[in-house]
């Protein structure tokens, strides 16, 4: 009973038809007319507004409060399937980290009323044990790895969520590399690799 969901960004469409992944294919604009005929209980006046051009407007010039709602209709899937499971893969680095600090910014603007109300109810769902865990998941390029870095640091500065972090596509780690004879490239890259990992291995996990 999992989802994998591919949050902003563009699915690599083969790699799932070739994995067979089970995907759940939420879009911005049916996430905020839902929201909002839970809101106005009409579901004609929530699609008249959400498909006005102001509105539009607002979310183009705002993507956190749209990142928000794409959020809380996941949190909402969540509670009413508990034995659920959804994969999400999230922005890298910097927009990862304005995703998980989007409810509490919101809540700072707004303070008080309906939307903070649903902030708080989510932010009560992410903090149950269980309900919410994070992979960083890194290349072994040192480019890679400070911003993964970067990212931890942020996650931990700001007490959001525990992390579990990996160093991915390691060519160490390839056991078909044992017996072969690699050509120069590969010899320098794995030699780098060897040195970055060594360097910048914590908190890092390697596979």
């Amino acid at each position: 009973n999992i989802k994998y969901m591919c949050f902003n960004d563009a699915q690599n469409e083969k790699l799932i038809s070739d994995l067979s992944l089970p995907i759940l294919d939420l879009s911005l604009e049916s996430s905020v007319a839902i929201y909002l005929e839970m809101k106005l209980k009409s579901k004609s006046i929530s699609k008249w507004i959400s498909e006005s051009r102001f509105f539009q407007s607002i979310f183009n010039m705002l993507p956190s409060l749209g990142d928000m709602i794409l959020l809380g209709r996941l949190i909402d899937m969540l509670e009413k399937k508990p034995k659920l499971h959804i994969v999400v893969d999230s922005p890298s680095s910097g927009h990862a980290m304005a995703l998980l600090q989007t409810t509490q910014l919101w809540q700072q603007i707004f303070q008080s009323g309906l939307l903070v109300q649903d902030i708080e109810r989510m932010k009560r769902f992410l903090s149950i044990k269980d309900n919410f865990a994070i992979s960083v998941i890194s290349l072994p390029t040192q480019m890679s790895l400070e911003e993964s870095s970067d990212l931890i640091s942020g996650i931990k500065v700001n007490s959001l969520y525990e992390t579990q972090s990996i160093v991915n596509n390691i060519f160490s780690k390839n056991t078909n590399f044992i017996e072969e004879e690699l050509p120069d490239f590969l010899l320098e890259k794995i030699s780098i690799e060897d040195k970055l990992l060594k360097t910048m291995m914590e908190p890092f996990q390697t596979v």
